[in-house]
């Protein structure tokens, strides 16, 4: 079974379908090719600039909106949470928190959820029912990036190959889209993706918008319109890049996250593992 059926069997979790739409923004978009709107030059000045400013990022945080908005239902989810992603290549790792949810009528709940991305398991906490749950994304030593834009369940690109992503996406440059969480972003450059035919991206996603500061050029927005109607939208409200690691290993949902640790530890909470099949040999595969 591959990655990419796993995180397909799981089902379109809230996390799965954040981490596809939020990842594939979060740092920078270099190597894209040139745009079939606007002017080639614009395309390329903005590329060459998402590429010069955030090379370099290592460590990288913001609190955030996340809305989804269902086509065949009629209805809309809010969850507010936060991010923090570590950089380390070609590892990376994340940890991702809500706080609040929030539903079509108004009415909020606050409960904490927990979830990490860290040496090829994702790793989801729920502290009320004292449970952990890991999954496994990708093997030891196993030549799988699951951040491979385009194509991996959560897509991130950093150290892409420039020739990979020119196959998977058509690059254009955009307008703030009209949604709610939007309105209010002023300032900003945008960048539409269409994926190309035949590539994984263009069997779940039609278009992604994806926003940034003008000056900084910080992800502060993504947009993605799925096929069946679906939207998901996500305004990282306040991002924020980091120097020392010391300090940021010790902002808030770091430091809860490490905390739960211990308490699951010490308290003998459930652990479900759940690992990725054997691959089958052609040998074993061909046998009646």
């Amino acid at each position: 079974m591959t990655c990419r059926h796993v995180i397909q069997d799981l089902g379109e979790t809230l996390v799965m379908n954040l981490l596809i739409s939020l990842l594939v923004m979060v740092i920078t978009l270099p190597f894209l090719q040139e745009a079939p709107q606007g002017t080639p030059s614009e395309v390329d000045r903005l590329l060459d600039r998402l590429e010069d400013e955030h090379g370099a990022i290592r460590l990288f945080s913001s609190p955030l909106t996340y809305r989804k908005e269902y086509d065949l239902e009629g209805d809309f989810e809010t969850r507010l949470g936060e991010i923090a992603i570590t950089i380390n290549p070609p590892e990376r790792d994340v940890v991702l928190v809500f706080d609040r949810i929030i539903d079509a009528s108004g009415h909020g709940t606050s409960k904490s959820e927990y979830h990490a991305f860290e040496e090829g398991w994702w790793v989801e906490m729920t502290p009320d029912r004292k449970r952990i749950v890991r999954r496994q994304i990708s093997r030891p030593g196993e030549d799988l990036d699951p951040f491979k834009l385009g194509e991996g369940p959560f897509p991130l690109p950093l150290a892409q190959k420039a020739d990979a992503v020119r196959r998977r996406f058509e690059p254009s440059i955009g307008t703030v889209p009209d949604e709610p969480l939007f309105r209010a972003l002023k300032d900003v450059e945008v960048l539409h993706l269409i994926p190309r035919p035949g590539t994984p991206a263009h069997e779940d996603h039609e278009s992604i918008d994806l926003i940034f500061e003008k000056t900084g050029l910080l992800p502060v927005g993504v947009l993605v319109r799925h096929r069946n109607g679906d939207r998901t939208s996500v305004w990282l409200r306040s991002p924020k890049l980091h120097v020392d690691e010391t300090v940021f290993m010790n902002g808030r949902i770091q430091k809860e996250m490490a905390a739960l640790r211990e308490q699951a530890a010490g308290e003998g909470w459930s652990v479900e593992v759940k690992r990725l099949a054997e691959p089958i040999s052609e040998t074993e595969g061909s046998r009646p």
